[in-house]
């Protein structure tokens, strides 16, 4: 019983952090940050994650302001856990983490996964974050090819700022070089695909989530 409540409360708490992940972010990357030398990267690029670690912040004094903190009512253990594993969830959305951490959560595909090791379970939802933070590859694909749209405008912006900063952006951020089917498929390639069929091993209901980024793959290989 005891076990079941744990796992529920862990399952509101990845929730929470999926919500709130990305609170106050700034249409661009972590490496405009460091490019633009603006106040979030003096503030938070020498632990590296910085528009991670500036969410994480962000959501930390909406926690711990009145009105807004909701786990008030947890006791002291509690709250403590609760915001370690918001903070673990909110940084592991770094992609640059997520490939740090890939070959851990490799090691405890089944039958090596133990639902009882913290560990495990911690891997697990960074997993889950990481998929969710890549959710129009698991959507139909008029829904996917118009979020991958207003991602392109995100990129494009940014690259017209670092233009301005004398630099040129790689293809995909600028508008004048971007190509979005090959762009696109190299990502699913590279980052979909491969996470989201780690998921499926872990969580064998998530097998659609798979299965559709390999229709929206096929769909952008039809754009080329």
């Amino acid at each position: 019983m005891m076990a079941d409540r744990k796992g529920k409360t862990f399952v509101k708490q990845l929730v929470l952090a999926a919500l709130t992940h990305d609170v106050d972010h700034r249409g661009t990357n972590n490496a405009f940050q460091r490019i633009s030398e603006s106040e979030l990267a003096a503030l938070y690029s020498s632990e590296g994650s910085t528009l991670e670690r500036h969410h994480l912040a962000q959501t930390m004094c909406m926690l711990t302001s009145k009105g807004t903190d909701i786990l008030k009512n947890l006791d002291q253990f509690e709250h403590y856990e609760a915001l370690s594993l918001i903070r673990h969830v909110i940084l592991a959305t770094d992609l640059a983490t997520h490939f740090e951490r890939i070959s851990d959560v490799q090691a405890i595909v089944p039958p090596r996964f133990d639902r009882q090791n913290t560990t495990h379970q911690l891997h697990l939802m960074a997993l889950c974050i990481t998929c969710c933070d890549l959710y129009q590859f698991s959507k139909p694909w008029a829904i996917a090819r118009s979020i991958v749209d207003m991602i392109y405008q995100e990129f494009h912006a940014q690259g017209d700022l670092e233009k301005k900063f004398g630099r040129s952006p790689i293809a995909m951020m600028d508008r004048d070089r971007s190509n979005a089917p090959p762009e696109q498929i190299s990502f699913i390639d590279n980052v979909a695909l491969p996470a989201y069929r780690l998921l499926s091993l872990l969580v064998p209901d998530s097998q659609e989530a798979y299965s559709l980024t390999l229709s929206i793959r096929e769909n952008w290989q039809r754009q080329l």
